[in-house]
C-alpha cells in the first residue's frame, strides 16, 4: 500500500489497499473509491508449440474448466472481477457453449504453463493446474521473471501456455493483440492467431467514426471469439483508493489506463497550492506508486 501524508502525518490518500482487516479501520475516516483497471489476465494458448490447442473443442474445454469466480474470491480476495471476453469486465456467456468433459487429445509430457514469479500468480497457476487435471490435461507451472517472459517467451513466441496480463484500454487496442499483421514481434498477437473475420472488423474499428459500425464490428468479433476461443480470459484487476473525508480531492471517475492511477495525481487536488510543497517533498512519488502497482 502507498500513501500520501501531509505535514501533520495525516494520510490524505491511500493507494492499493488490499488488506480487509485494515480496510475496516478506514471506514470512519476515509471514502473508498474502487477502480476497474483496463487489464485482462488471460491464458494464451500457442498452437504452434502444442497441437492440442489446434483443436477448437479442446480450447472450449479449457475455457469452461476454470472457475474464474474462485480465482477472484479465494486467491485475489475480490480485488478483481471475472472476465470472459476480448474486453475487460465482460459477462459470462459460456452457458451458451456446449459442455464437454475431457480433453480429446492427450500428451505423455506435462504442458508448461508459464506464469510470473509472484506469489499470487503462482497460486493462480497451481489452481489452473488442478482444474485442468479434471479434464485430463497435465500441467507444469513454470514461474519466470517478467523480463524473461517478455524478451524470451513473448518475443520469440516460445511457450505452450502463458498466464499474462495485457492492457486493453479501448476497442482500438484490440488491433495490436489480434490482427494477423501483429503475429510477429514487436506485435502483441502472442499466439499468432489469424482470422479474416478478426482482421476485417479490427480494421473497421480502427478506421470508423460511426458508432453503429463500431458496435457491429465488436459484435462480430465477439461472435468469432465465442466460436473459436483463441485465448482464455480470466479476470480484470481492480484497485481501491481511499481519501480522507474532509480533504478537498477530486479523484477521476475512471482509470482509462494503468499509469493514470498515479501519473496525474497532482491534478486530483482542488486546491493544489496548499499541497504543492508536500508533493515536492515526495520526489518521484508517482513513479514509486506506478512501480509498486506493477
Amino acid at each position: 500500500m502507498e500513501k500520501l501524508t501531509n505535514s501533520n502525518d495525516n494520510n490524505l490518500i491511500l493507494f492499493d489497499v488490499n488488506n480487509k482487516n485494515y480496510e475496516k479501520l478506514l471506514d470512519s475516516k476515509y471514502i473508498k473509491n474502487d477502480y476497474t483497471l483496463p487489464r485482462i489476465s488471460a491464458i494464451y494458448l500457442n498452437a504452434n508449440k502444442n497441437e492440442i490447442f489446434t483443436n477448437k473443442d479442446n480450447r472450449r474445454k479449457i475455457y469452461q474448466a476454470i472457475d474464474r469466480t474462485s480465482i477472484v474470491n479465494d486467491i485475489l480476495a475480490k480485488y478483481a472481477t471475472t472476465t470472459y471476453d476480448l474486453l475487460p469486465v465482460t459477462k459470462n456467456q459460456s452457458y451458451e457453449l456446449p459442455i464437454y468433459n475431457t480433453i480429446s487429445t492427450t500428451t505423455s509430457n506435462p504442458i508448461s504453463l508459464i506464469v510470473l514469479n509472484t506469489k499470487n500468480q503462482i497460486e493462480i497457476g497451481e489452481y489452473i493446474k488442478s482444474e485442468l487435471a479434471k479434464i485430463g490435461l497435465s500441467i507444469e507451472v513454470t514461474p519466470k521473471d517478467n523480463l524473461e517472459i517478455v524478451n524470451n517467451h513473448i518475443k520469440n513466441r516460445d511457450f505452450e501456455m502463458l498466464l499474462y496480463n495485457v492492457e486493453i484500454d479501448s476497442p482500438l487496442t484490440l488491433y495490436a493483440f489480434w490482427h494477423s499483421s501483429q503475429r510477429n514481434a514487436p506485435g502483441y498477437n502472442f499466439t499468432s492467431y489469424a482470422s479474416k473475420t478478426f482482421d476485417n472488423n479490427l480494421e473497421i474499428i480502427r478506421e470508423t467514426n460511426s458508432d453503429e459500425q463500431l458496435n457491429n464490428a465488436l459484435t462480430e468479433l465477439q461472435t468469432e471469439f465465442y466460436n473459436e476461443l483463441p485465448y482464455i480470459p480470466l479476470y480484470t484487476q481492480t484497485k481501491s483508493i481511499y481519501h480522507k473525508i474532509n480533504s478537498e480531492i477530486l479523484l477521476p471517475n475512471k482509470i482509462s489506463n494503468y499509469k493514470e492511477l498515479s501519473s496525474e495525481i497532482s491534478e486530483w487536488y482542488t486546491k493544489q497550492e496548499k499541497i504543492y510543497n508536500f508533493i515536492r517533498k515526495y520526489d518521484s512519488l508517482a513513479e514509486q506508486i506506478y512501480k509498486k502497482l506493477h
